[in-house]
């Protein structure tokens, strides 16, 4: 019986943090387990105290917001708060990184007005994805231009872009225009892996993972923000 008992924790310690984890390479369903089915009272009683610290933990409140955040293109305000929480974060301990560069595919729920839990961070980044800095070319800082420009924008931070009949006028990043040099760029190890398409990140000058994971550095920075507030700021005048 003691062995059971060890089997059944070590499989819902699994089942917690699978749940979490990356689901690029797998696929995992989700077994609801409830009075009507006939289970062993045994593994019950060992489930008990699991789902309720998950529960008690995913429950906890750790803001507000006064509205709905949603992604949306060019720009949402949803997508330009998580680009503006990544790029503070990194920039902590890289001081040069120019700008940050994620995407909407990777934010999976919006923010509602109203209380927000750790749960609800989860919901919007389930992926264990980490925070990564890079520099790249002049040349693939064009490349990443055209790209914005075809997918009609990506969350950013730290730069503007202006365009005119869908032809690129200019960009601005840290307010400056941008000159023939290289260019430190935050991203995830997701994209900066080349996915979603985003080719130019490929064989950079410079990698570095700083193993945080994004999700932790949304929790850290919305358990200590009592309000969360964001806008549509212009950072892409199409």
């Amino acid at each position: 019986m003691k062995v059971f008992k060890r089997s059944i924790q070590i499989l819902i310690l699994s089942i917690i943090f699978f749940s979490c984890s990356n689901p690029n390479n797998y696929t995992y369903k989700t077994i609801l387990v409830n009075n009507s089915q006939s289970v062993d009272s045994n593994i019950i009683s060992e489930i008990d105290p699991y789902k309720s610290m998950l529960d008690s933990n995913m429950n906890r409140v750790i803001s507000y917001s006064k509205e709905d955040l949603k992604k949306a293109k060019p720009e949402g305000n949803l997508g330009n708060l998580i680009a503006d929480i990544i790029f503070k974060k990194a920039k902590e301990t890289d001081t040069k990184a120019d700008f940050c560069i994620l995407n909407n595919g990777g934010l999976r729920s919006p923010i509602y007005k109203g209380e927000l839990t750790i749960g609800n961070v989860y919901e919007l980044m389930p992926f264990d994805n980490t925070i990564v800095t890079l520099t790249i070319s002049h040349s693939n800082l064009l490349k990443l231009f055209d790209y914005l420009m075809n997918v009609g924008g990506e969350p950013i931070s730290n730069a503007l872009f202006f365009t005119t009949n869908n032809l690129l006028d200019s960009v601005l990043i840290n307010n400056e225009k941008i000159t023939k040099r290289n260019y430190r760029i935050i991203t995830s190890d997701y994209l900066a892996n080349g996915g979603d398409k985003m080719n130019f990140f490929i064989n950079p000058i410079s990698y570095n993972n700083t193993g945080i994971l994004i999700r932790d550095a949304l929790i850290e920075y919305f358990n200590n923000t009592d309000t969360i507030k964001s806008n549509i700021d212009g950072r892409f005048q199409f």
